[in-house]
């Protein structure tokens, strides 16, 4: 017998070589602890189990076979069923699949829902930049005669452009700031979606993070090179 999901009622101990009964007459030795099979779906824990050898089943035969193959599995289905017809010619089969085809179409909702989800985040993230990045212009459009004068009294453009980046970098930290704990509600609240990943992982947070850090460089960016290149005397002549 084999059990992992079950090994929790062992509070921690070895569960090898001890006894395990089901209904109190038929007893069983572990010998063994196996991962977890998801029976019921990809997305609901695998309950508590025990795999018993089928010669010590008794009555209870197996409804399922589950064969290993190298190479394509699909090719070995038709041998595979003139072999069981060949120990019962009456053995009914109901469906033959490989574990990739029920994988893809229990997948199939939650794949089609990451990739919308990551097309709008897409279109999200460009809207940021455009957004960030007319703000900043606008910005320098209205301190135009300030940076004029900056240059004149002598600033380098490397001092403006420092000067430009951290206005607009300062407003994406804002933005980050109230925009994790945002995520972090909406995560737990589509927790359904995710498979095998915390809905506050940090290291999905950070890179998250950094990537908004970036976009928003890059939406900077232009606006604070264009900052850079503006002529004193023009500036200055503005009202």
């Amino acid at each position: 017998m084999s059990l992992f999901a079950a090994a929790r009622y062992w509070d921690g101990s070895d569960p090898l070589g001890s006894r395990l009964s089901a209904d109190g007459r038929s007893w069983f030795r572990v010998v063994g602890v196996v991962g977890d099979v998801r029976h019921f779906g990809l997305d609901v824990d695998a309950p508590a189990q025990a795999y018993i050898p089928l010669a010590q089943a008794g009555g209870n035969l197996m409804g399922r076979v589950l064969v290993r193959a190298q190479g394509d599995p699909g090719s070995l289905m038709s041998s595979l069923r003139e072999a069981i017809h060949d120990v019962d010619a009456d053995m009914p089969i109901e469906r033959m699949e490989t574990l990739d085809t029920l994988r893809d179409s229990y997948l199939a909702t939650p794949r089609l829902t990451a990739v919308l989800s990551a097309i709008f985040a897409g279109l999200a993230l460009c809207i940021t930049v455009t957004g960030i990045a007319g703000v900043i212009a606008t910005s320098i459009a209205q301190r135009t005669r300030e940076i004029g004068i900056r240059i004149a009294v002598g600033a380098s453009a490397r001092g403006v452009l420092g000067m430009v980046l951290r206005q607009g970098l300062k407003t994406v930290a804002i933005g980050l700031a109230a925009g994790i704990p945002l995520a972090i509600a909406f995560g737990v609240a589509l927790r359904g979606l995710l498979f095998d990943t915390a809905p506050a992982d940090p290291i999905m947070l950070a890179g998250v993070a950094c990537a908004l850090a970036i976009a928003g460089t890059l939406g900077c960016l232009g606006p604070a090179l264009r900052a850079t290149a503006i002529d004193p005397i023009v500036a200055l002549r503005a009202d």
